[in-house]
């Protein structure tokens, strides 16, 4: 008798519930090498089709669905008798144990977390429609056993328990390669464990007991008393499935993440006679889902770093006291135009066009020309003080501005050139101030030249004639005799020379401190207080109606000037004679101390007024004008020559002055003056002077 050809079994038959498309086609082409793959994209479509009579071999659901989710499909398809032990392989992004747990109770069969990888997502769903086949088979043999044994219930009703028994074991068997699974009979505590505890979590053989009491002791202690509270709670109600997620320690007494479930087999009085589950270790899911979990947190950090720099970028570039802007390549068209560059150009509108649309009067100044080189070339160009016509409105004849001036290509990381950036700032007015400031200054100079020269006639011309009136006078007194009235005369006339000579002193003295190098001086070893007593015998002959004061304390010696400190204090003593009443005292205090020397003049006449006083060392400045000083006035520069004198012998001077107190000049100076000239230049102005 021929024996028949073996014919193929078919390809299993398997429905894809997905919604994208993209995913459903990679789904597909994973599977169909080994599979009839049928795909839907909603969850009613499928269970319409699972009431029409076919029932696919393995089901696998998206869980997150527009309308019914996958979960809610597969909750549906355990409530069908017809549907209620089809495999369902949930595809999913849900990593957590949360969710592990919520797709287990809902009756799922496995888990395939995206993105998956084909090949072991194939072998899972062919483990599954194995599964299956087999199921059917083992039914189907039944069924017929049970036809054959009609006549026995009892041995139907036991070969239907071992079906489910021997389905529920190989169904968790079938389950990821690195599941271990076991068997509880609660009634007596004793566990069968198989090779998965050996193989995924390091225990020897010899090491596992038999007892549920070894599974609970090596529960982490954190978690111990919840996962047993919860499996106990379980048993004693009606449920018939349980999962937890705990740590369980392996056998090299470190912690694995692990993902327990189990089915709870009862008997008529609804009580627990056999547990059998599957503990899957998701340690590796756990952590990468911490990774993932703290990449997302540093990318959130960087995303808003990256937010903050790049609002504070643009409002620095928005608020740059600089006219900036970026020029797109190639067509030149200015993409970016800050505050300062829109309003330099009349509010016109510059985003969008290019700098020959928007600005046109640019045409011809070599702005453009110089724009389209730096675009042909890609090598910058800068320039300062650039001139540049610019309108703030279109019209003829804008006026000319002056601008530092850069184009500044931009290139992307390999190296093209991106665009351009227009920078400028604009420097008119310090053009403009400094050609004031030339001419200013040549203005200076010819007025300097003029004052030189007014002053070369006043010290040949007018010294000469004076010192000729002033000993003509002295020789008229010393001869004698002379009347009251002759004498009287004589004395004004020598008194008025004398006061001519001091002006042509101090405008000789103010020209050459307004020559910028100050007064000279030529120090030499003296005693301040021997200069105030020499200069108020003096001051005291012209002004004898007067009462000066002296006070000296401390070392009074140094190294200064004595003719320029004799002129500092008769300046002093005689602004405060000229500004004080007749009745009243001038006091002059000179002192010493480790710092140098301090000169002190004071008188009780009127306050300087506050809006004088910053002034009062100023040329042509005095502290109060009144009329019956006009006798004695001179011309404003006595103050002035002091704070040169000051200044050249490296020492201050300031003025108090109070209605109640009075007014009191302070001069402090250095007891070593700078270094005196040489001794040619010293020659050279005492010809000067005495010219």
């Amino acid at each position: 008798m021929p024996i028949p050809p073996r014919v193929a079994p078919s390809p299993p038959v398997v429905w894809v519930l997905d919604d994208s498309p993209v995913e459903t086609q990679a789904i597909c082409r994973a599977l169909e090498p080994y599979c009839r793959v049928t795909g839907f994209l909603d969850g009613a479509s499928l269970l319409e089709s699972l009431t029409q009579g076919r029932v696919p071999e393995v089901l696998v659901l998206d869980w997150h669905l527009p309308g019914m989710s996958g979960l809610e499909v597969c909750r549906f398809v355990r409530s069908n008798p017809a549907t209620e032990h089809v495999p369902v392989l949930l595809l999913t992004g849900n990593t957590r144990a949360e969710d592990v747990v919520e797709g287990l109770s809902a009756g799922a069969n496995d888990y395939v977390f995206k993105p998956f990888r084909p090949v072991e997502f194939a072998a899972r769903v062919q483990a599954l429609a194995q599964w299956e086949r087999s199921r059917r088979k083992t039914l189907e043999d039944e069924r017929a056993r049970r036809r054959q044994l009609e006549g026995t219930l009892t041995e139907v009703q036991a070969a239907e328990e071992r079906a489910w028994r021997s389905e529920l074991r190989f169904r968790l068997a079938a389950r990821a390669t690195r599941d271990a699974v076991w068997e509880w009979d609660p009634r007596t505590g004793l566990t069968d464990w198989t090779s998965g505890l050996h193989e995924v979590f390091g225990y020897a053989p010899g090491i596992i007991r038999d007892e549920h009491r070894w599974w609970e002791e090596r529960l982490h202690p954190d978690d111990r008393a919840r996962v047993v509270a919860s499996l106990q709670a379980t048993l004693e109600g009606p449920e018939h499935e349980w999962q937890a997620t705990y740590r369980f320690q392996r056998g090299d007494g470190s912690w694995a993440y692990v993902a327990d479930r189990c089915h709870i087999i009862r008997d008529a009085q609804d009580k627990a006679t056999q547990v059998v589950g599957a503990m899957q270790d998701v340690t590796e899911h756990q952590e990468i889902e911490a990774a993932r979990a703290r990449l997302l947190e540093l990318e959130r950090g960087a995303r808003e770093e990256s937010d903050r720099q790049r609002a504070m970028l643009a409002t620095l570039f928005e608020q740059v006291p600089v006219l900036l802007g970026v020029l797109s390549v190639p067509d030149q068209r200015c993409v970016v135009a800050n505050a300062r560059l829109r309003q330099r150009f009349g509010q016109r509108q510059l985003v969008g066009r290019t700098l020959r649309e928007a600005l046109p009067e640019l045409e011809g100044q070599n702005i453009l020309e110089l724009l389209d080189t730096v675009f042909a070339t890609g090598e910058p160009f800068s320039a300062r003080e650039l001139p540049v016509r610019i309108a703030q409105e279109p019209g003829p004849h804008p006026p000319e501005g002056y601008f530092d001036f850069m184009y500044q290509p931009m290139r992307d990381a390999s190296g093209r050139l991106a665009a351009v950036i227009l920078f400028a700032v604009e420097v008119t007015d310090s053009v403009l101030a400094r050609r004031k400031e030339s001419e200013l200054a040549q203005q200076m100079k010819a007025r300097a030249d003029f004052e030189r020269q007014l002053i070369g006639i006043v010290s040949h011309d007018l010294r000469n004639p004076l010192g000729a009136i002033t000993l003509a006078v002295s020789m008229m007194l010393q001869r004698g005799p002379l009347d009251e009235r002759q004498e009287r005369q004589a004395q004004r006339i020598r008194s008025s020379a004398d006061r001519a000579t001091r002006m042509i002193r101090d405008l000789l003295d103010f020209t050459r401190a307004r020559q910028g190098t100050g007064l000279p001086v030529y120090p030499q070893p003296m005693d301040l207080h021997e200069a105030v007593r020499a200069v108020l015998d003096e001051v005291h002959a012209g002004w004898p109606d007067r009462h000066l004061e002296t006070e000296r304390t401390g070392n009074g010696e140094g190294t200064w000037d004595p003719d320029r400190l004799a002129q500092l204090i008769g300046n002093l003593v005689g602004n405060a004679l000229q500004y004080s009443p007749p009745g009243t005292p001038v006091r002059v205090t000179s002192r010493g101390d480790d710092d140098g020397v301090v000169l002190e003049v004071h008188n009780l006449g009127p306050a300087i007024p506050l809006e004088r006083q910053p002034r009062i060392f100023e040329p042509l400045e005095r502290a109060t004008v009144r009329p019956e000083d006009q006798g004695r006035r001179s011309i404003g520069l006595g103050l002035y020559i002091v704070r040169s004198i000051v200044l050249a012998h490296g020492g201050t001077v300031e003025a108090r002055s109070q209605e109640e107190t009075g007014t009191t000049f302070t001069v402090r100076l250095p007891r070593q003056a700078p270094t005196a000239p040489p001794m040619h230049e010293l020659r050279a102005t005492s010809a000067w002077d005495g010219a």
